[in-house]
């Protein structure tokens, strides 16, 4: 995997200027991340996940985009504990749990 990253990147970097491979580059590695990545904006609405994030929540990419984070997590489980910790951190800026692995 490591070499076909690097392949990729090698070839991109023939192709664009400097700024647009690094940008690329950030790509290869959010798509390619062994976590499960996900970016909410502070609504809590989903903007973004990778490819490691379909498969831990079994769920389509598109089927999520635009929607709440929230709104994905079975009822009964963490989603009100999700919702007040989205209202923290809107209403003071900050959070105990903000920067940390969840």
């Amino acid at each position: 995997m490591l070499n076909c990253l690097k392949r990729l990147v090698e070839r991109t970097q023939n192709t664009r200027r400097p700024e647009d491979t690094r940008s690329n580059e950030a790509g290869l590695f959010f798509e390619l991340a062994v976590d499960g990545i996900v970016i909410m904006n502070e609504s809590g609405i989903v903007l973004r996940a990778n490819l490691r994030a379909e498969q831990l929540f079994g769920w389509q990419r598109e089927a999520v985009l635009q929607r709440s984070f929230s709104s994905l997590m079975p009822a009964g489980s963490v989603r009100g504990q999700f919702d007040t910790y989205l209202q923290i951190l809107r209403s003071t800026g900050t959070h105990p749990l903000a920067g940390n692995t969840v």
